[in-house]
């Protein structure tokens, strides 16, 4: 073996202990048998001196677990009083301020700050998921509110929160000059195509907000919802760029680290402490200490300890998905990148290989966390990541350019952002194409079962990449992977069945049809001779038209729109365009006639 892994020990017994509430009695036999695997160090030893014992990793996988669950038993969570479900009064606050920007609505991660019970105000920080539909002034901090509470199974918040009554804002949020910074730039975007408006802040500084329901469901079908996170390549290309700066006035290695480690730590003050940027800002920092001590090239060693130190620190960073895509997607391009790239590069031309293998890499480490979170996965991700990867670069250090200079510089920001801009536009393009073909977003497995089927693949996947790699002998190489080429053989045909391409005819006798339009609903009911009443229409570009192909409408003698809302109206101007004849047109009570183009 040519990788030290016994950091991966470290990582996986403090990453169990953050997410799992060991009970008293696990934790005092982990101690004791912490202790005997100590106490064997200290017997005879019959192999070479700098050799170490068959137990270092169990016993360094211990030291994480204890450290952890030390930590947590000294610094127990607050709870809120038991009950699935409950309602209550509670002074709240958004963990991202952003979150209150004077909209109709609010929702995202919050904490609870206080609660009321029996009388008095309870002091006890619960993390929650917020929904708040009255909406909230501009800058509001903490407000006091009447929750409904449902708990939480899984995931980095206890309780799914939804606000019962009308917000009173107790306190204020003063905007920084990041948020001022951040605020002129979203204005010097007024001119940018409307998909370059939304994703180019979420490229660069992970604000979503821009985003509308449809795009945003774009990039996650399409696989390309990770760009619009910060993450380990956003902090890589800004400290590249500080360093290719350093070295051109000059300046020494140690000053050079220090100021590397300070632009940093800025970025991430700029960004807000989201996990995968903590993790990425503190990776960066240790690695450019490594290289200052002439120890850069133990990347798997700084990721564990990473993630260790991150654990420690705050364990509920345990149960996060943000912070476990973003270990598992490093730890896949450190582990399998490098087999991977040695396996294209028979096929691939070099560079080609090596972003396919990172690509691949990243998604088999990651599978399992996609699947508990949204239980199918993206068929066009692959490809879709290979066709826009060799834009993030440009978007990324000319965007910044001009986000340092939007403010000092307005004029010349406001045309150098035409080359992010339209690059950014062309990734909101791919992004609806890919999630519009067929088959884009396949099942899998819900539940239990199928995150388990999921950790299953990643694992033998994984292990056998390894083994074939790291092994020294060249029959257990050839096996591994031969193993590898079958299971992947074997999944690709279970996943692309000949039916993905090929749908047989809806045979005439149908009464009514439900069309899969997915955030909102579209019914057909049918008449006979290609005629059919229409309930909603669905979302903008979600398939009604190819729908009414497939099952023969051409006219359609009533549309009734329940309401204006975009998952059951927004298809109603692609309706009108078609061609497809409309006899009679219905809304519900109340509806603005206005609204409806060509009614």
């Amino acid at each position: 073996m040519n990788t030290d892994f016994r950091g991966l020990w470290l990582l996986a017994g403090a990453w169990a202990a953050a997410y799992f509430t060991l009970p008293a009695w696990v934790l005092w036999c982990s101690l004791a048998l912490l202790v005997l695997l100590m106490a064997l160090l200290l017997r005879a030893r019959h192999d070479q001196a700098h050799s170490a014992p068959w137990f270092t990793g169990p016993m360094i996988l211990l030291l994480g677990l204890i450290a952890v669950s030390v930590l947590g038993l000294t610094n127990p969570p607050c709870q809120l009083p038991a009950g699935n479900e409950q309602q209550r009064r509670a002074m709240v606050s958004f963990q991202d301020p952003a979150s209150a920007q004077g909209g109709a609505s609010a929702a995202g991660p919050a904490q609870i700050q206080r609660y009321w019970n029996q009388g008095r105000w309870v002091q006890c920080q619960v993390p929650v998921y917020l929904s708040v539909e009255y909406g909230l002034p501009a800058h509001a901090g903490e407000f006091e509110v009447i929750l409904d509470l449902d708990a939480a199974q899984a995931g980095s918040f206890d309780w799914w929160a939804r606000a019962a009554s009308e917000p009173k804002v107790r306190s204020w949020v003063e905007p920084t000059a990041a948020d001022f910074l951040k605020q002129r730039f979203v204005l010097s975007l007024g001119q940018l195509p409307d998909n370059a408006q939304a994703l180019l802040p979420g490229m660069l500084y992970g604000d979503r907000s821009g985003q509308d329901e449809a795009l945003g469901d774009a990039m996650k079908t399409s696989g390309l919802s990770h760009l619009t996170a910060v993450s380990g390549s956003n902090i890589a290309l800004v400290a590249a760029i500080v360093l290719v700066l350093l070295r051109l006035f000059s300046i020494p290695r140690a000053p050079s680290a220090i100021l590397m480690i300070g632009v940093v730590g800025l970025f991430t003050w700029f960004v807000g402490p989201d996990p995968s940027v903590l993790r990425a800002s503190l990776m960066g920092s240790i690695a450019v200490i490594s290289v200052l001590l002439g120890r850069g090239q133990g990347s798997l060693g700084i990721l564990c300890l990473t993630g260790t130190v991150l654990l420690v620190a705050d364990r509920s960073l345990g149960a996060e998905p943000a912070f476990a895509l973003s270990v598992l997607a490093t730890l896949g391009i450190i582990m399998l990148a490098p087999a991977l790239t040695e396996i294209f590069a028979q096929f691939l031309p070099s560079w080609l290989a090596e972003l396919t293998a990172i690509c691949c890499a990243a998604q088999f480490t990651c599978l399992p966390v996609i699947i508990a979170l949204n239980s199918n996965f993206s068929l066009y991700s692959l490809p879709t990541n290979l066709l826009v990867a060799p834009l993030l670069p440009l978007i990324t250090s000319v965007g910044m350019v001009c986000l340092l200079l939007c403010t000092p510089l307005p004029g010349f920001s406001g045309v150098l952002i035409w080359v992010p801009g339209l690059l950014a536009e062309a990734i909101g393009k791919v992004a609806h194409f890919a999630s519009g073909l067929p088959g884009a977003a396949r099942p899998w497995p819900e539940g239990l079962g199928g995150i388990i089927l999921a950790v299953m693949l990643a694992v033998v996947l994984c292990t056998l990449l390894i083994v074939g790699r790291e092994t020294e002998k060249l029959r257990v190489r050839q096996v591994a992977l031969g193993v590898l080429g079958a299971i992947l053989v074997c999944v690709l045909a279970l996943v692309l069945p000949a039916t993905l391409f090929y749908r047989e005819k809806v045979p005439p006798q149908w009464n009514i049809a439900m069309c899969d339009v997915g955030q909102g609903d579209t019914f057909v009911i049918n008449l006979g001779d290609a005629r059919g009443w229409l309930i909603d229409t669905g979302p903008p570009d979600s398939g009604l038209l190819a729908c009414l192909d497939r099952l023969g409408i051409q006219s359609l003698s009533k549309v009734f729109i329940t309401h204006t809302h975009n998952d059951h109206f927004g298809g109603v101007e692609e309706l009108e365009n078609s061609g497809v004849q409309i006899d009679e047109r219905l809304v519900s009570t109340g509806f603005d006639r206005q609204l409806w183009p060509g009614a």
